[in-house]
Parts: structure tokens; sequence; C-alpha cells
């Protein structure tokens, strides 16, 4: 009788062992245990038959997958964690529209778009590497979702169409997204594109060696309001402007490094700003704009520039050690098309422009718009 149940037991043992996967690692909820698939037409089975005995969980292995996929429903899709698992789209990439979805561990290397997320919450993009794709639009695109990016490498992006080249975009409504551990480098547009009333959070994240600007926010009608929160960050070597916001944006920036603005001549105008904000809300709350521990440094135009409304005082006080160190630039912080608050310089403990701050007679030429598709 102890012979037996032994031999049971191995058996038992072995049968655990297969549905153990080597080399990936996957969320918790997987409970070890996934469905294994090593081309497309074994991803989409597995997509479209995935089982409650596999805790809804696909690992894809070592190799390369070509195609476009649609996750339909809340699904855990994991490569191998030595960064194997690549992924080849063609037009629409992954494109993920369920709740509770988790993309981890793939890099996709090539396609019209890399990553769609569109009308689904609580979704997790980790360890996704996107290099090398020429996008007719951007390579992450997020609509109407709630989304954590971590931990992601998004490089090498080229234009595919006139209003490509993008990054990340963040557009529709009401999205809130994380971007936290990420490296967006050596885009031909714009690294992150927060398209209308959205709430988006940026940590230890670095935007370098963007073609037009390394952060923008746009497209807020009056009664819309968005967040932008950007901690512990590095914008780096970009052209024209490195952070830019258009419209009622409530905007925290938090121990971060702006350097290396490249000009830009736009319509007969040479640009090449740190931070710009243009928006009435200047002129309506005093947390439209927080700025601490901040350095600006190798811009060609101006550390930072205020636009509000003409004739009306900005209400921003919420100035703390803001350095602004430059030798090629033109001004530091200026306030135009309104009325500068009693104050407002007290936290810049370094401006060398104070003087041409204070001559400026007419307003500097703004970038107002993207073009959307």
């Amino acid at each position: 009788m102890r012979i037996i149940l032994t031999i049971v037991f191995i058996l038992l043992s072995l049968s655990c062992d297969k549905n153990a996967p080597q080399g990936f690692d996957l969320p918790s909820a997987c409970k070890n245990k996934c469905e294994v698939a090593g081309s497309m037409s074994e991803l989409r089975d597995a997509v479209a038959n995935s089982a409650a005995g596999f805790s809804n969980c696909i690992c894809l292995e070592s190799g390369n997958i070509s195609g476009d996929i649609l996750v339909g429903k809340s699904l855990n899709i994991v490569g191998k964690n030595d960064g194997t698992t690549r992924f080849s789209g063609l037009e629409s990439g992954i494109f993920i529209g369920a709740d509770n979805s988790t993309l981890k561990d793939i890099s996709i290397v090539s396609g019209a778009q890399g990553i769609t997320v569109s009308k689904a919450q609580n979704v997790i993009l980790e360890n996704i590497n996107i290099d090398g794709i020429a996008t007719k639009t951007s390579v992450l695109r997020i609509e109407n979702s709630s989304v954590k990016l971590l931990n992601a490498q998004i490089k090498n992006i080229s234009a595919g169409s006139l209003y490509g080249g993008r990054g990340i975009v963040v557009t529709g409504k009401n999205s809130n997204v994380e971007i936290r551990n990420t490296v967006v480098d050596n885009i031909d547009a714009t690294g992150l594109i927060i398209n209308g009333p959205n709430n988006v959070r940026v940590s230890q994240t670095v935007f370098s060696n963007c073609g037009f600007a390394g952060i923008w926010t746009q497209n807020l009608v009056e009664e819309d309001q968005s967040e932008l929160m950007i901690v512990d960050c590095e914008l780096t070597d970009n052209a024209a402007v490195s952070l830019e916001i258009l419209g009622r944006s409530q905007v925290s920036i938090d121990s971060t490094t702006i350097q290396g603005i490249d000009r830009r001549e736009v319509n007969m105008e040479v640009v090449g700003d740190g931070i710009v904000m243009k928006s009435s809300f200047l002129n309506e709350n005093a947390d439209a704009i927080s700025i601490n521990n901040v350095e600006i440094s190798g811009f060609e135009r101006a550390g930072v520039i205020l636009d509000g409304e003409n004739g009306k005082e900005i209400k921003v006080t919420q100035i703390k050690d803001l350095k602004i160190s430059d030798e090629s630039g033109s001004y530091g912080l200026i306030i135009q098309n309104a009325i500068e608050p009693q104050g407002l310089r007290a936290g810049i403990i370094e401006n060398p422009f104070s003087e041409n701050d204070k001559s400026l007679t007419e307003p500097l030429y703004l970038l107002e718009s993207i073009e959307m598709q």
C-alpha cells in the first residue's frame, strides 16, 4: 500500500511540474501555471480558448511572434524573463480592450502601432521594450483607460506618416495613467502627449532626444481639467520645448532636471524652452502649477514661460528651490499676457537672466498645437 501511495505522489508531482513553466515571472494570479504559445496561431488559440485551469495566463516562448492580436477578455500574457520573447506587429499590433489585463516581459520590434489600450481598466504593462518602430501615429496609445506602465523601454521611434513618430499618447477622457521607471529615448516627434482631460503621474522616468517635445498636454476645453504629476524625472536633449502645458491642467513638478533643449525655428520664430504653460487656469487657481526642487539648464530661449490672461494677476505662488542655470539662453522666468504676483520669484535660488526677464516688452512666441488623429 505504501508503495502504491509513493507512486501516486510521484505521478502527481510530475503532473504539477508540467504546468510549472520555466523562465517566466508570472503574476500571482497565474498560480504558477500558464498555457504556453510559441507562434501567432498558438497565441490566438490561447487567447480564444484560455481556460480557468490556467487562470487566464498565457506564456510566450522565446523567438518572434508575428501578426496582430486583439485581447478582448481579462488575460495575463507573459514573455520570457530574459527578454527573448519578441512580437512583430503588422498594423494594429497588440490591442487590449479588457479590464484586469497584464502584458509583461515582451519586446515589440516592428509594426505601424505597438500597443493600444482602449476602454480598459486596471491594465498593467510591465517590462515592455518597444524599439525601432516606424509608427504612423504612436507606439503606445491609451484611450479612456487606467494603465500602469512600469519598467518600460521605448526607443528609436521614427515617423511612418506626417503625424507619426510619437512615443506615448494618452487621449480621450478620464484616463488614469501611471508611468514609472521608464525610458523614452530617440523619438522623432514627442515623447508623451496628453490629449484631453486625463490624469497622468510620471516618476523615475527619462524623456530624452525627442524631436519635438518631451511632454505635451493639450486639447482641454473650458469645462475640462487634467492633472499631471512629474516626480524624480529627467527631460534631456529634447527639441523645441521639454514640457508644454496648454489649457486647464493642474501640474506638479518635483525633484526633476530639465536640460539640453535644442532650438527649433517655427513660423519664422526660434523656440527652445524648458517649461511652458499657457492657460487661464493660472489666473484662477494657485495650484495650477507647482515647481519644487527643479533645475533647468541648457535651453536656447527661456527656462520657464507662464502665459495667462491679459490684465489679470496670476495666482501661482508654488515655486520653491527652482534653479535656472545656463550660458546660452536669453530668459529665466517670464510672465506674459498677465500680471506677476508679488513674491513669485522668492522660490528661485538661481536665475542669471533676472534683468532680461524684467526688460521683456513683447510676449514670446509660443507653440500652441499638435495635430491629433
